[in-house]
C-alpha cells in the first residue's frame, strides 16, 4: 500500500510543531511492519483564524487529494477552524477525486496540575458528526419540516 500523510504544522516561535511532526513520522516508521511505501507532505500555516488564511489552507487541502483515495483525519490539534476545514476538504474530495472517508478521530486526554493523567486517553470517532454534514449538505427538501422528517428517519433505530 501507498499512504501518504498530510500534516499541518502551525508555525511558532518554540518550534514544537516541527517536533511533534518529527514525533509523529517516527511512531509512523515504527507501526510499519508490513512495508507500506509512507510519504508526508507537510503543510506550514499560521494560527491565524481570519478569512484569507482559510481560503488559503483550504486551497492547499485540496490539492493534496488523490483520485479514489481512503481518506483519514485526526482532528484533536490545531485551531478550532481546522475541523471545519478538514471536513469541507473531505466532502470537496468526495465528490470531485472519487474519495471515500475511512475516519475522523479526536484524541482526548486528561491533565492535572499540568500533568498528563496516565490512562485518560479516550480516542473518539467523529465520523458520524462528518457523515451528518454530509447528509446535511446533500438532502433536498420542498420544506423546512420534510427534512426534519428526513433526518427523524435517519436516526431512527
Amino acid at each position: 500500500d501507498q499512504i501518504k500523510f498530510v500534516l499541518i504544522q502551525t508555525k511558532g516561535g518554540d518550534n514544537a510543531g516541527a517536533q511533534n511532526i518529527a514525533l509523529f513520522k517516527d511512531e509512523i516508521e515504527n507501526l510499519n511492519t508490513c512495508g507500506a511505501t509512507l510519504s508526508y507532505e507537510v503543510i506550514t500555516s499560521e494560527f491565524v483564524e481570519n478569512k484569507d488564511k482559510f481560503k488559503s489552507l483550504y486551497t492547499i487541502l485540496i490539492k493534496t487529494l488523490e483520485n479514489d483515495a481512503e481518506l483519514y483525519a485526526d482532528i484533536t490539534f490545531g485551531p478550532k477552524s481546522l475541523p471545519l476545514l478538514v471536513f469541507s476538504t473531505m466532502q470537496f474530495g468526495e465528490k470531485f477525486f472519487d474519495c471515500s472517508v475511512g475516519n475522523v478521530i479526536y484524541l482526548k486526554g486528561e491533565f492535572k496540575n499540568n500533568q498528563f493523567v496516565e490512562g485518560s486517553q479516550m480516542i473518539y470517532d467523529f465520523t458520524p458528526l462528518y457523515m451528518l454534514n454530509s447528509f446535511t449538505s446533500t438532502i433536498e427538501s420542498s420544506s423546512g419540516e420534510i427534512a426534519i422528517s428526513a433526518v427523524e428517519a435517519l436516526f431512527k433505530d
